[in-house]
C-alpha cells in the first residue's frame, strides 16, 4: 500500500507541466479592427477635405487668373501688331529704294547743260517724282529723329546745320523745323493749306516760269528777290510736292532746288540747295489740327569765299519767306488769324 502511494507520487512528478493555449477575445479584435477602419476612413475624408478647400481657393481666384491672362494675350497681340507695322514699314521702304536704285541705273547720264546747278524743272520732274515716293516711306522716321523742344516765335523756324567734308569738298546739311496749330478740323485745316499753297505760287511777289496744281499734287518753278545781308539776290526754286492721305492723317512730302543769283536758272558761283521736306498735319490732344514742318537741305558751293554758314542762312531766309507768305494766306482764309504758332500755345495742345 504504502509501494502504490509512493510510485503514484513519483509519477506525478514525473508528468510534465502542458502550457495552458490562450483563448481569444473576439470582442477587442473586433474593436481594433473597427478602429483601423475607422482612421482609415478619418484620413480619406481629411484628404477630401483638403481638396475641397484647394479646389474652393481655385475657384474664388479664377476670374483673377482669366483677366490677367487675357491682359497679357491682349499685351502680346498689340506688340506683334506693332512689330508687324514696322516690319511692314521697312519692307515698304527697302522696296522703294529698290525700286529707285534700278531707275537710277537706267537713267541716261546727263550733259553738262544738266549739271546740278542748272534749275529747270522739267529736267528734275522725273526725278521728284520718283524720289517723293521714297521720302514718304521715311516720314515716320524722320520724325522720330527730329527734336521739337527748341522755342520758336512767329514763323521763324528752328534751324541746326552739320558740315561735313566730303571728298575733299565741305557739304552741309541743314535742318528747318516748325510747329503750328490750327483750331479747325484735320479735314478743313488740310484742304485751306493745300489751296492756299497753290495760290501763293501765283500771288504778286512770286514770278512763276512754271506751274501746275491738283488736288493731289503741285509742280511749280518761280523767281523772287530775297534781301540778304544788305544786298538783293534773286532765289530760283523749282518744286514738286505731293499729298498722301492716311488714317486721321495727311501729309504732305516734296523735293525742291534753289538756285541763287545769276541768271534765271544758272546759279552763280554754284550754289544751290537741294531740300526734301515734310509736313504732318494730324488732329491734336486738345482739339483743332497739330502741323509738323521738317524740311532738310543739302548745301553746295563752288566758290570758297561763300561759306556753307551764309548759305544756309540764306536758305533760311527765303524758305521762311515763301512759308510765311503761305501761312498768311491760311489765316486770312480762317478769317480770325485761327493759325498760331505751336509755342505760343498752353501746353497741352501737342
Amino acid at each position: 500500500m504504502l509501494r502504490s502511494a509512493e510510485a503514484t507520487a513519483f509519477d506525478v512528478q514525473q508528468t510534465p507541466h502542458q502550457p495552458r493555449l490562450p483563448q481569444k477575445n473576439l470582442s477587442r479584435e473586433r474593436l481594433q479592427a473597427e478602429l483601423q477602419f475607422l482612421r482609415r476612413q478619418a484620413a480619406e475624408l481629411q484628404a477630401e477635405l483638403n481638396n475641397v478647400r484647394e479646389s474652393k481657393a481655385h475657384l474664388a481666384s479664377w476670374p483673377a487668373s482669366v483677366a490677367l491672362e487675357a491682359k497679357l494675350l491682349e499685351k502680346a497681340e498689340a506688340e506683334n501688331a506693332m512689330l508687324q507695322r514696322k516690319l511692314d514699314h521697312q519692307l515698304l521702304v527697302a522696296s522703294k529704294v529698290k525700286r529707285l536704285l534700278l531707275q537710277h541705273m537706267h537713267q541716261r547720264a546727263t550733259g553738262p547743260e544738266a549739271l546740278p546747278y542748272v534749275n529747270a524743272l522739267w529736267l528734275l520732274y522725273d526725278q521728284f517724282v520718283n524720289e517723293i515716293d521714297y521720302a514718304h516711306a521715311l516720314t515716320d522716321s524722320v520724325l522720330n529723329e527730329t527734336e521739337w523742344g527748341i522755342s520758336q516765335t512767329g514763323r521763324a523756324f528752328a534751324m541746326s546745320t552739320k558740315v561735313q567734308n566730303h571728298l575733299g569738298r565741305e557739304r552741309a546739311f541743314t535742318e528747318l523745323r516748325r510747329q503750328t496749330w490750327s483750331p479747325l478740323s484735320l479735314e478743313a485745316a488740310c484742304a485751306t493749306s493745300w489751296k492756299c499753297l497753290c495760290d501763293v505760287f501765283r500771288s504778286p511777289g512770286i514770278q512763276p516760269t512754271e506751274f501746275a496744281c491738283s488736288d493731289k499734287s503741285v509742280a511749280a518753278q518761280y523767281l523772287r528777290v530775297v534781301r540778304f545781308q544788305g544786298r538783293e539776290v534773286t532765289v530760283c526754286v523749282s518744286t514738286v510736292g505731293k499729298r498722301f492721305f492716311e488714317s486721321n492723317r495727311e501729309l504732305n512730302v516734296w523735293r525742291s532746288v534753289l538756285t541763287f543769283g545769276g541768271d534765271e536758272t544758272r546759279s552763280e558761283h554754284g550754289a544751290y540747295a537741294d531740300e526734301t521736306g515734310w509736313k504732318v498735319s494730324e488732329p491734336a490732344t486738345l482739339g483743332g489740327t497739330l502741323s509738323r514742318v521738317v524740311t532738310r537741305v543739302e548745301l553746295f558751293c563752288d566758290d570758297e569765299t561763300i561759306s556753307v554758314e551764309d548759305l544756309g542762312n540764306l536758305v533760311r531766309c527765303a524758305r521762311e519767306f515763301d512759308y510765311g507768305r503761305i501761312e498768311e494766306a491760311i489765316e486770312n482764309a480762317t478769317l480770325d488769324d485761327a493759325v498760331t504758332d505751336l509755342m505760343t500755345l498752353p501746353t497741352g495742345l501737342e
